[in-house]
């Protein structure tokens, strides 16, 4: 599939959307993107503000990462400079050309 989305924390928090999401990548809808900072933000807000346990936090972000391999962006530290809104989301927008930010 070609069409890339950025996944922000604001919809990897949520398990229900996160869910809906991630299968619909699985049945190649889209191909997800996030960064290693998107996935930083989604444990601070599930650990610190949600309470949720930090291994089932753990076990979900690993599995996530198992299972789209090639979402996770790296390599965009030249580009942070240049964000002065989101840079998280920026660098994962304009580095691997995504198509759509979620």
């Amino acid at each position: 599939m070609s069409f890339r989305v950025v996944l922000d924390a604001c919809v990897l928090v949520p398990s229900l959307l996160c869910d809906v999401l991630l299968h619909l990548a699985e049945d190649d809808l889209y191909d997800p993107l996030w960064s290693a900072e998107i996935l930083d933000e989604t444990r601070r807000t599930l650990v610190g503000k949600l309470g949720v346990d930090l291994e089932r936090t753990e076990r979900r972000l690993g599995q996530m990462r198992r299972a789209s391999p090639a979402a996770e962006v790296d390599d965009y530290d030249s580009l942070v400079p240049a964000m002065t809104n989101h840079p998280r989301i920026g660098m994962c927008w304009r580095q691997p050309s995504a198509d759509t930010l979620t």
